[in-house]
């Protein structure tokens, strides 16, 4: 199973709870972290925004990238939200094997 780390941001209204939640439950992640109050810029439909939102880390595997694609797209407040897939270089052992471990279905 290959580690594979979804970043992903909700408006901080939503705060990414029932995200984090349904993820873990469907076991397509091992673990989802919040990090509220962060400031976004970007623009979007021509105009200059700037946005508190929350953004969540979404550790999970390679296997099950598409199907968490589709679980956000259909449970996500934002029109086009921002799905961003990362492969870590290294993950430390035992952690690793937690990781992996929690990602499988029992």
């Amino acid at each position: 199973m290959k580690p594979l780390i979804i970043q992903v941001t909700v408006g901080a209204a939503e705060g990414g709870e029932k995200l984090a939640q349904l993820l873990i439950e469907l076991r397509l992640a091992a673990c989802v972290q919040r990090i509220s109050n962060i400031q976004s810029t970007y623009q979007w439909q021509g105009k200059i925004c700037h946005d508190t939102e929350t953004l969540l880390l979404i550790k999970s595997s390679q296997e099950k990238w598409e199907e968490i694609q589709k679980v956000i797209l259909e449970n996500h407040p934002y029109e086009c939200p921002e799905i961003v897939a990362i492969s870590p270089l290294e993950v430390e052992k035992k952690y690793l094997s937690w990781w992996q471990d929690s990602l499988r279905n029992l």
